[in-house]
């Protein structure tokens, strides 16, 4: 048991560093574009892409993995708004370089460097400076309509479940079952997030 504990322990550690692993990655793989041309450059972008990609997949698990925030409140809708400015931001810097070429890259780099930085201090809703981030708004909160829908899922099952006049094993395993059908239609690329929240109805 002791065992499992540390080794839980050690995962969650791991994982808050990704981000900033996905960064240095992301800042390497610039370099290599840097100068490059021809089917170096080519492959070179696409392994850009690729960095990018997990940066911002990161960035915004970052306010579950990097241990400093309770899983709901106040701070976590700033923290996940302020993440989804920086992804803009970051996405417009990327973008960049298809129209100013190696130029662009020193731009991406300064942002990556910022937002390593700042995560690494804990500072989550303040990765980026507001002045770079002044044309880039939140939008919606996709994850928290996502959970809102999952509970309307979940309620519809227990629902169901008094209609149907279901014993109680019986009913608890069929809200399970609508439950993980709701995760897999509603966290289809992060099954292992959403089978985390059906924690929130475990009684």
């Amino acid at each position: 048991m002791a065992v499992n504990l540390v080794s839980f322990a050690f995962m969650g550690k791991v994982r808050a560093f990704r981000l900033l692993v996905a960064a240095l990655d992301a800042v390497r793989d610039c370099g290599s574009v840097y100068g490059a041309a021809g089917p170096k450059r080519t492959e070179g972008l696409r392994a850009l892409a690729v960095s990018m990609s997990t940066v911002r997949k990161n960035l915004r698990r970052a306010h579950r993995v990097q241990g400093s925030l309770p899983r709901r409140g106040s701070r976590v809708k700033t923290v996940r708004a302020h993440v989804r400015r920086v992804v803009k931001c970051l996405d417009a810097a990327e973008g960049r370089i298809d129209v100013d070429g190696d130029c662009a890259l020193p731009a991406l780099v300064s942002l990556l460097d910022h937002i390593a930085d700042r995560y690494a201090d804990g500072r989550l809703a303040a990765l980026l400076d507001e002045e770079k981030l002044t044309n880039y708004p939140a939008g919606r909160d996709w994850e928290a309509l996502r959970l809102a829908l999952l509970a309307v899922v979940i309620g519809a099952g227990a629902v169901g479940a008094g209609f149907l006049a279901l014993s109680d094993p019986v009913a608890t395993i069929f809200v399970a079952s609508v439950g993980v059908l709701g995760v897999a239609l509603l966290y289809r690329k992060n099954l292992k997030q959403g089978i985390g929240l059906l924690d929130l109805w475990r009684p």
